[in-house]
């Protein structure tokens, strides 16, 4: 409650026509704006806790609302301010730098012909193609802003890796098909690894290519199971394995075609500052429900009878068989829990389905009880298991359809569990992978 910004490092601003431009200080002056119209933010938590911060102020007797005049850096154009900027956030700089930039805004920051550059242009494009796609979204958030950002850049600098996921860089501009769902889910597939893969598997060329082969063969193998038996085979394999990039270009990959010449053909323009009039490609209509419980999900590292009790399950259609696919829903997902928590003492193999959700929510989750720092990609299994009456809405919903015959699952409720759960099994196989019993 000083009344006053860091008098040792005041924002930097230049003057365009009868605007001024802050070019360094953005959350500085958002969050002066914040504390003058807190109506203005979006998250009601953000309004409580400006309504706390006026509060403390006053009975401080002061307004809240920060400093009146703010003391700022002048330049005359960006090109000066630049070399300040860079100075102070990109690391400790022998002593310039105080506030360290993580890789994606450094990347972003200084545009260039780089792998890492691509991949700032590549997490744009998912971020406004995939609006809608919350999952999605959530990984590559994480992806770019939990240190995990480099890894993306190492594999998407191989070509191999590029044509294999369907997409084409070149320029300013990242060419993709939204509305192909093979591509689609190898990108989700791709981030949701990124969140925890340790950069030794990935670290050189062959692990990349290798990587991507193993992901692109579970996808392609899921999508094969889930199509009707007369559009399988090879209908599915003239459809996918020569589909084209998202820049209308054949894909040329093919096992043989990695590295050597295939290596060596990299892009032929270099990749240059993102245009910010790029259309966004938008799905037209919303994506459809899922049509299997889990969808693509594939369990590797929880108890063999689970992963394949998962995989004969996906194989049923949830609009031809809601009652059983429900029931499946709450088998799969207390089989995974079992497996993995009462071998690890989370809880003891007997304990109520509630008590198991909880458990393990906490330990994939530590914050899992306060809903400001809860993993988002978690808080629907939290709010669906551990809040209401009973023994949470859909606890008692699972247990209804297996115990009372007068509860029908209809097919949206049963699309509903499994997106709800899937991050939750998601989860679980991941921390069982890297936790052996």
């Amino acid at each position: 409650m000083l009344g006053q910004l860091d008098p040792i490092n005041p924002p930097i601003v230049m003057r365009e026509g009868s605007r001024v431009v802050v070019l360094e200080g953005n959350r500085r002056f958002a969050a002066l704006k914040l504390l003058r119209n807190p109506d203005i933010a979006i998250a009601p938590a953000t309004q409580k806790a400006l309504a706390r911060i006026r509060k403390k102020a006053m009975d401080l007797g002061q307004t809240g609302e920060g400093p009146g005049q703010v003391d700022c850096y002048v330049v005359d154009d960006r090109d000066a301010a630049q070399r300040w900027i860079e100075l102070r956030h990109t690391g400790q700089n022998d002593g310039v730098g105080t506030d360290p930039w993580n890789s994606y805004q450094s990347a972003a920051f200084r545009p260039r012909p780089t792998a890492e550059y691509r991949a700032v242009l590549f997490v744009r494009k998912v971020l406004t193609t995939f609006a809608d796609d919350t999952e999605l979204i959530n990984d590559v958030r994480s992806v770019r802003d939990g240190g995990k950002f480099t890894n993306l850049a190492r594999l998407l600098s191989r070509p191999y890796v590029r044509s294999q996921m369907m997409i084409d860089i070149r320029n300013d501009v990242v060419s993709l098909d939204p509305e192909n769902d093979l591509t689609n889910d190898i990108l989700r597939v791709v981030f949701h690894d990124l969140t925890t893969i340790k950069v030794d598997s990935i670290k050189t060329g062959d692990q990349q290519d290798d990587y991507i082969d193993g992901v692109v063969a579970a996808v392609s193998d899921r999508h094969r199971e889930n199509r009707p038996d007369d559009e399988a085979g090879a209908e599915f394999a003239g459809e996918h394995e020569g589909a084209s990039t998202g820049g209308g270009q054949p894909n040329p990959a093919a096992r043989g075609g990695r590295g050597g010449d295939h290596e060596k053909a990299s892009d032929p323009h270099p990749v240059a500052r993102e245009s910010q009039d790029e259309p966004t490609r938008r799905r037209k209509n919303a994506p459809k429900g899922e049509a299997r419980i889990f969808y693509g999900l594939v369990l590797k590292h929880v108890d063999l009878r689970t992963s394949k009790l998962l995989k004969e399950a996906q194989k049923l259609k949830i609009d031809e068989a809601a009652g059983v696919t429900a029931i499946m829903v709450r088998v799969i997902l207390e089989m995974a829990m079992t497996d993995i928590g009462a071998s690890r003492g989370w809880f003891t193999e007997g304990a109520k389905l509630r008590t198991k959700f909880r458990k393990s929510l906490l330990v994939l989750d530590p914050d899992a009880e306060n809903s400001q720092k809860r993993d988002k990609a978690l808080d629907m299994a939290w709010i669906k298991t551990q809040s209401g009456d009973g023994d949470g809405l859909a606890v008692d919903e699972m247990n209804a359809y297996v115990h009372n015959f007068m509860a029908v699952p209809t097919p949206d409720a049963v699309r509903a569990l499994t997106t709800t759960f899937r991050p939750l099994l998601q989860r679980l196989d991941d921390f069982a992978g890297a936790n052996p019993a």
